[in-house]
This record gives structure tokens, sequence and C-alpha cells, in this order.
């Protein structure tokens, strides 16, 4: 994290606005007139899973960027298991992961009616500046749709179906109180 703040701090650094844009599938990177020095990427032509490990103390990189939007985007876990068992289980086996075959041409994921209702639901109270709504959550849908489509994906399927959507809820709600107190461990820092 601190290596990520000082390249975000340099003058003229881009890194917060790429992150942002490569959560959204934008195009990245640059066009320069030498093909040797070009590192543009096309919109949707790439993936990005980006995970990184930050102490509570440390986390201030992420949270102080709320006017731009990068906290809202990221899914936050905690490393405590309260549930650890007292033994070492036995090692999992690796699985293959197969990807379903999108094609080449657009394709709109398929998803529940409950899942487009408490989209539009929850963007409805972010544009009316509801109370119920925190700031850092102007996002969460779209991080939340995007994991159960994961989870979907996971499954080898083309549709995210309820219990991915259930899922996908679970984790962000976890995700807004890990978030909530790393905030807190912040507030008592200063």
């Amino acid at each position: 994290v601190g290596r990520l703040a000082a390249l975000a701090g340099r003058q003229g650094g881009t890194l917060p606005s790429e992150l942002l844009k490569a959560y959204m599938g934008e195009p990245l990177g640059f066009s320069n007139s030498s093909k040797e020095t070009t590192t543009a990427i096309e919109a949707h032509a790439y993936r990005l899973c980006l995970g990184v490990g930050v102490q509570p103390e440390n986390a201030g990189f992420f949270l102080e960027r709320e006017k731009d939007g990068l906290p809202q985007r990221l899914q936050w876990v905690s490393t405590i298991d309260p549930y650890a068992p007292e033994e070492r289980p036995e090692a999992v086996d690796p699985i293959d992961i197969v990807v379903p075959d999108f094609g080449r041409d657009r394709y709109v994921v398929p998803i529940p009616g409950e899942a487009r209702h408490e989209i539009d639901e929850h963007r409805r109270l972010v544009l009316i500046g509801s109370q119920d709504v925190d700031p850092l959550d102007g996002h969460l849908m779209l991080t939340r749709l995007k994991i159960a489509f994961s989870l979907a994906v996971l499954a080898q399927r083309k549709a995210v179906d309820e219990s991915d959507w259930k899922l996908a809820g679970e984790l962000t709600d976890m995700s807004q109180r890990v978030r909530a107190d790393i905030k807190f461990v912040l507030v008592e820092q200063q």
C-alpha cells in the first residue's frame, strides 16, 4: 500500500484514475506517437482482479479517495476468522475453472427480477440523496452484481441466479462491516 500511495502521489500520477477506469472496463493506458511506448488497452478487452492486503491503520490510501469513488468500488474482506478450526484442515484439491464461451458479440447477462428491483431501488435512493445510503455505497449494487456474476461463471453458468445474488449480498454486507471497522480504526488513530 505504501508503494501504491507513492505512485499515486507522484506529480502527474494517474494510478487512482486508471484503477477507477479499470473497475468499469474503460480503456486503459496511453497512446503515444511511438508504438513501442504505447500502453493503451481497449475498453472491455481485459479483466482486472486486484488483491491488496493492508492493515487497517494503513488503509487511508483507499478511504481518502472517497470523493473519487475508489473505496466504493472495493470489496473489503477481513482476515480474521472467528470460526477457524483448532486443527489445520486437509488441503483442498485444486479445481479447474471452465469459463463459459460468451462469444465475440456483446452479451447481456441475465439477472433475476429481484436483483433488478434491488438495483433500481438502491439507485433511486442514491439519486434522491437518501440518508439511508452511505456515500461510500454509491457503487454497492454494481459491486454486488460483479460478485454475483463471478459466482455464476465459477459455476460455469452464463446467467446470475437467485443464489448468486443472495450470496453476493452476504459478501457485500460483510464488506460494509469491514470497511466501517477500518474507518473506525483510522479515526481512532488521529
